[in-house]
């Protein structure tokens, strides 16, 4: 009976005595950088899961306080995951009005994915950001996180709505033209592109705009699923491509079928990209609301 005990007081202590080794005594990782806290626990046989956060107190690259699981002082097991949030620094929401090289530059030190629009803003000189997106943001950063950039181009079309707005999915186009039309040669269109498409654009608004005084106005619809992002042209093309405009439009009420005029469809007059981007005058980028 006694070497019955004694058997199995020797397994249980060796038994506790793997389970030490296959365990590990969790770090404090607060006040570490990132790269030190990961060679660390690799070096731990733990399985390091970082995400990145703004914040306004913690250094960046530095790891935030109060972030880590398992906390501290904890026995886990080798290979467990230990999760940990690292600071990005202050969010950068200070970029409207910076030049786009400076903006671009801040968002390259911080390691910020983004985008750059081109619009126009009457408040801020050519080149500078005049709209941000998103302007605020106190969440960790998830995949795919990117800030929009709205920058101020010249342009021979002052257009409107303006760049980065949010927009019902039939929105109206208006603006005006620094310099006079020659309505005897040319005529004014809208063309939108979905930026999920590609290169590729629809012509809108039912047929040339209407000019008066320079100020002219139409609509654009806009398909799509809320948040889809869309970049508006107002258009001047020569008569002989308004006509091809034209006759896109009547086929494709006649077949109820809307290929984009940038695509090469049967039946159906096309257009090239580059040439519409060579006849826009004035473009905005916006962002469908969806209808409420």
């Amino acid at each position: 009976m006694k070497s019955i005990v004694l058997i199995i007081i020797t397994l249980l202590i060796l038994g506790t005595l793997a389970n030490a080794v296959e365990s590990v005594l969790m770090p404090n990782l607060e006040g570490n950088s990132s790269d030190l806290a990961i060679e660390y626990l690799k070096e731990l046989e733990l399985d390091p899961k970082i995400t990145w956060c703004f914040s306004d107190s913690v250094e960046i690259g530095e790891i935030i306080p109060d972030s880590q699981e398992p906390s501290a002082g904890k026995l886990v097991s080798k290979g467990s995951i230990v999760r940990a949030e690292a600071s990005k620094g202050p969010f950068p929401a200070n970029l409207i009005g910076k030049t786009k090289i400076q903006a671009e530059s801040n968002l390259i030190e911080k390691n910020i994915s983004y985008k750059i629009y081109y619009g126009f803003s009457e408040t801020l000189s050519i080149g500078h950001v005049y709209n941000q997106s998103p302007r605020e943001f106190n969440e960790c950063i998830y995949q795919g996180f990117e800030i929009d950039l709205f920058v101020n181009e010249n342009t021979k079309a002052f257009v409107h709505p303006e760049s980065g707005s949010s927009v019902k999915s039939s929105v109206k186009v208006a603006g005006f033209l620094k310099d006079s039309i020659d309505k005897d040669t040319a005529d004014l269109w809208i063309a939108v592109r979905p930026l999920n498409s590609g290169d590729n654009w629809w012509p809108q608004s039912g047929g040339p705009l209407l000019v008066e005084d320079n100020h002219f106005n139409g609509i654009a619809h806009l398909g799509g699923t809320s948040n889809d992002t869309f970049e508006i042209a107002v258009l001047m093309v020569n008569k002989t491509i308004s006509d091809d405009f034209a006759k896109w439009e009547k086929i494709s009420k006649l077949t109820n079928y809307w290929p984009p005029i940038t695509k090469k469809s049967k039946g159906f007059v096309s257009i090239p990209r580059n040439a519409i981007e060579e006849m826009s005058i004035g473009k905005v980028t916006v962002i469908l609301e969806g209808d409420k």
